[in-house]
């Protein structure tokens, strides 16, 4: 989230171009898959998310509940860059079907869920602006084939 809005400010600033000028694609693939679920499956998932991907809410020692990518406070580490603000300014979502799956099966293990129904479930609850794609690997490999660029956060 944050190279995103660093992409846009540094075009703006160095370039002096328009945000219009840029067009990116946030992938949510391996273990920040569930980065792209809607906040309808992180109320319902978020404990498990939350401790699948060891990541808790700083200020409460919690799990999230919401999709922490929306979180707009200055605790927490994406700066204020929503998923929501940045759509705002023309980033689009890609989600990986394949850890999507892998989540679904995950999930229906520590819930006693059905692994079929979840998936479905997951795969209807989506971020805005966003899509699922095959893998999230194959859509970073084959957007470089038409020109965009790969950036890699850790």
């Amino acid at each position: 989230m944050n190279y995103a809005n660093n992409i846009f400010v540094g075009h703006a600033e160095g370039y002096d171009g328009e945000e219009s000028d840029v067009s990116i694609v946030v992938c949510f693939r391996h273990g920040s898959t569930p980065l792209g679920y809607n906040d309808a499956m992180w109320g319902k998932y978020g404990e498990q998310f939350s401790q699948m991907m060891n990541l808790m809410d700083r200020s409460t020692d919690q799990a999230f509940l919401v999709n922490p990518m929306n979180l707009s406070r200055s605790d927490y580490g994406n700066r204020g860059n929503t998923i929501d603000s940045l759509i705002a300014r023309g980033v689009s979502y890609a989600i990986c079907r394949k850890a999507t799956r892998s989540f679904a099966t995950r999930l229906a293990r520590a819930t006693g869920g059905d692994v079929e129904a979840i998936n479905a479930e997951l795969l209807a609850n989506n971020v805005s602006n966003s899509r699922f794609v095959p893998a999230g690997v194959v859509a970073a490999t084959r957007s470089q084939e038409y020109g965009y660029s790969l950036l890699y956060s850790a």
